[in-house]
This record gives structure tokens, C-alpha cells and sequence, in this order.
């Protein structure tokens, strides 16, 4: 798909060409790698290198030469929402060469991609900083609110053995991940994803590499960090259906509180507290009318 664009700044007339999915044009991908890095300080080289970056994260850009000098990327996920399977697709990495801002290019390449992916979709989403609150309203996206779920697990007893750590750099410990992320349940039946590995091993590489631990009596592997008396559960890799608190229990560090679940938690036993929450990055929905859980978060490890 190509689209010429030409706008008037004065006596000088700009033209840019839109492009979409040229993951392996190695100059236009290197062009908007670098965009990448200034605008958000992520260099999608090491994950595009490793084999991750496949056909459900696409790019669409503007090219001034063969510049990039703006971006609007759609991931396509399949999801599980009260049980039941979603095509979803999110609007992520929108970012403007700072000298090309102003131009309304981000708005054309987010209604751009949105046409070119119409009927693919159940749920479109995506998450806005405070700055652009006001932007994505435009294209029919609704801002709606997400849940912060949390519990104390003072009556639990901590793990008597220690998870193991992966190491990536290890061929066995990457076979391991490779396969409980190609195979995943999705974490939480209110709202998770499945067939998401290549979204998984962005995080797991670039992201969370030094808190990933595997489960060998569980068969699986485990997202968490501890910050002082409170562990973030973030996500969990299992090829079958798992028991929330055996995980806990086979992790839990000593000294730790408070669990806090970057999930929708099911089926614990824990009095877990739920709260009403925004997230920094501020979730959007379209249609504004698709049916969320009434209570729920969006796993973190979902956010493209």
C-alpha cells in the first residue's frame, strides 16, 4: 500500500510516501529503528535479528526520501475476553520526527492503518500518554478504565526451594521459554492473550530478561520482581491451566507482603483487594461499545 501526501509550508511543498510492512527492507527498517531510539529509547534490532518480529507487528510510515519520519504500528493479537476468543489488533509505537511534528501525519497513519485492517478485528486498543489524551477520541476510541489487583499473603509460607533463573544465552533455557510461550494459556480468562510469542520475547529479551525464573515441578516459567516487601507478579508461561497460588507459593520470596498482579488474578484463595485505576498510559477501546469484563486488568505483557 502506497499513498502520496503533499502539503504547502510556505513556498516549499513537502511530499512524503506511506508505506507498510517493510520489516525486511533493511534500509527503511533501519530508518525507523533509529526514529525508534529518539523518540522512545527502544532499539527493535536485537528482537527484528533474534527471528521475533514477525507478520503481527506491522509498521506503517511515512517516508520523507527514505527517511521515516513518522510511524503508527498495528499488532495482531488473538485474545480471550469472559472466556471467549477476540481477534484484536493494537495501535502502538506512534511517534513524529520531532521536526515533522505538527503536519498531522500521526492522525493520517492511525486512520490509514485502522481502514486497512477494517473487518480483521473485534477489539482495537491502545495505551496514551497524558499528552495525547485528546487525540485518539477522534477515531472512535473510548478511554475507559482498567482495575489494580492486589493481596497480602502474610498467611502463606515462602517457597522452601528457590524457582530457577533463565538464562537466554543458554540453548536449553531458550528452548524452554521458546516452547512455553509458543504454547500458552492465556493467563487470565476475564482478558489474556495466546499465540502472542513474539510479543512474549520482546519482553523477555529486552525487558524483563533478568526476572524470568522457571518452574521445573510446575512446568513453568514466571515474570516477578521484588521491591522491598511487595513482588509484581507480571505474567506466567504455562502450556496447561495452572493454580494461581502454587505459583505463588513455589515463588514467594521471604519478606514479602504484598502481591501485586499485573493480571486479571483467577481462582486464588488470597483476599485479593480490587481497585479502580488508571494506568500511567491512559487505555482506549474501539468500538467505544465492546463489552469489557466489569472488573479487570490488561496484562501487562499485552501492551505492544
Amino acid at each position: 500500500m502506497e499513498a502520496r501526501l503533499a502539503e504547502k509550508k510556505g513556498e516549499r511543498m513537502e511530499s512524503f510516501k506511506m508505506i507498510h510492512d517493510y520489516k525486511h527492507n533493511d534500509a527503511y527498517r533501519a530508518s525507523f529503528n533509529q526514529l525508534a531510539k529518539l523518540v522512545f529509547g527502544i532499539d527493535f534490532d536485537p528482537w527484528y535479528n533474534a527471528g521475533y518480529w514477525d507478520d503481527n507487528y506491522v509498521c506503517f510510515s511515512y517516508l520523507d526520501d527514505d527517511k521515516v519520519v513518522a510511524n503508527v504500528s498495528i499488532s495482531r493479537l488473538n485474545m480471550t475476553v469472559k472466556g471467549k476468543p477476540q481477534r484484536a489488533i493494537q495501535v502502538s509505537t506512534v511517534m513524529t520526527h520531532p521536526d515533522y511534528r505538527g503536519k498531522g501525519l500521526a492522525g493520517r497513519l492511525v486512520r490509514a492503518a485502522l481502514e486497512h485492517n477494517a473487518g480483521t478485528y473485534d477489539l482495537a486498543y491502545l495505551f496514551a500518554n497524558p499528552s495525547v489524551l485528546e487525540f485518539y477520541p477522534r477515531f472512535g476510541f473510548k478511554r475507559v478504565q482498567q482495575n489494580q489487583f492486589s493481596a497480602e499473603v502474610l498467611q502463606l509460607s515462602p517457597a522452601v526451594t528457590q524457582p530457577r533463573k533463565l538464562d537466554l544465552s543458554s540453548p536449553a533455557d531458550l528452548e524452554t521459554l521458546l516452547r512455553l510461550t509458543n504454547q500458552r494459556v492465556p493467563v487470565s480468562q476475564t482478558i489474556g492473550v495466546s499465540d502472542d510469542q513474539w510479543l512474549l520475547m520482546f519482553y523477555c529479551t529486552m525487558v524483563f530478561g533478568r526476572h524470568l525464573h522457571y518452574l521445573p515441578e510446575l512446568d513453568a516459567a514466571v515474570i516477578y520482581r521484588q521491591e522491598d516487601n511487595v513482588l509484581h507478579l507480571i505474567d506466567i508461561f504455562s502450556t496447561k491451566p495452572f493454580d494461581v497460588d502454587e505459583i505463588i507459593g513455589a515463588i514467594l520470596p521471604a519478606g514479602v507482603k504484598t502481591i501485586k498482579f499485573h493480571f486479571t488474578p483467577e481462582g486464588t484463595k488470597l483476599d485479593v483487594l480490587c481497585e479502580d485505576w488508571q494506568s500511567e498510559d491512559g487505555l482506549f477501546i474501539l468500538p467505544a461499545g465492546f463489552k469489557l469484563p466489569e472488573r479487570f486488568m490488561f496484562p501487562t505483557l499485552s501492551q505492544a
